[in-house]
């Protein structure tokens, strides 16, 4: 039996960049891919199918109730979580038939946490962001993220720019034209919650706009794409390291 594919968004943050990038760019990255393959898939805001792949967003997870769930299962529907970074409740995922896990580590943890079937789909990079090759002349080292989750962001104020990203719009895509000025990035991160993994985003953009990124020694995600041998690892629970490394 074909069945329709549908990646499932919340009405409340259909702009946001978890939505837009984990719903929108990946319909239209599996349509790309696979129009002569498979059958197509489509975005939507509703719950009521039948016999159809649902795919859940993080926030669309959120919303949803264990009647809802029970009822989408009775209905002949697969069932589909992509928490990304959100903390779902262990009850709540177990309900699905498969997980989505956006990095390494979140694939090996799901495993051990859950019988459900656990499929890594990487978090690409924004697919409105151009191919630029940046000045190699004057060293420039930026951060692009929440500023609420950049570590030593006063600390290294002169040394780093912070350039902000909020997630909860993202429709918000100024950031990305100033990513031509900067020939390095920043990619240190802090405020992780337990439960929480987060893919290496920042690192597959720094490698898309031809950068390399100054990682933290402890990151283990970062470690698994680039080996544990890369040149540009610092301690970062020391911001005497830090500094040290951002001028080597």
């Amino acid at each position: 039996m074909s069945r329709k594919i549908y990646f499932i968004n919340s009405p409340k943050t259909l702009f946001s960049g978890g939505s837009i990038i984990r719903s929108n760019q990946l319909n239209h990255i599996f349509n790309l891919f696979n129009k002569n393959h498979y059958t197509s898939s489509s975005l939507s805001t509703e719950k009521n199918f039948k016999n159809s792949v649902l795919i859940f967003n993080k926030y669309a997870i959120d919303e949803l109730r264990e009647d809802e769930i029970t009822s989408l299962k009775t209905q002949g529907n697969i069932l589909i979580a992509d928490p990304l970074d959100g903390v779902i409740k262990d009850e709540i995922l177990s309900r699905f038939d498969v997980i989505f896990a956006c990095s390494i580590l979140q694939k090996k943890d799901y495993q051990v946490r859950f019988s459900n079937r656990v499929e890594y789909v990487g978090h690409h990079v924004d697919l409105r962001i151009d191919k630029i090759k940046p000045e190699k002349i004057t060293f420039n080292i930026g951060y692009f993220g929440e500023l609420t989750n950049a570590r030593y962001k006063n600390e290294l104020s002169g040394q780093v720019d912070f350039v902000s990203v909020d997630t909860s719009s993202g429709n918000n895509v100024d950031w990305m034209s100033s990513l031509k000025k900067y020939n390095a990035h920043y990619a240190i991160r802090s405020g992780i919650l337990p439960n929480q993994f987060k893919p290496f985003t920042k690192g597959f953009i720094a490698a898309y706009v031809e950068c390399p990124v100054l990682l933290a020694s402890d990151d283990l995600e970062a470690k698994n794409f680039v080996g544990a041998n890369y040149p540009y690892f610092t301690d970062s629970n020391s911001i005497a390291e830090v500094q040290n490394d951002i001028q080597r």
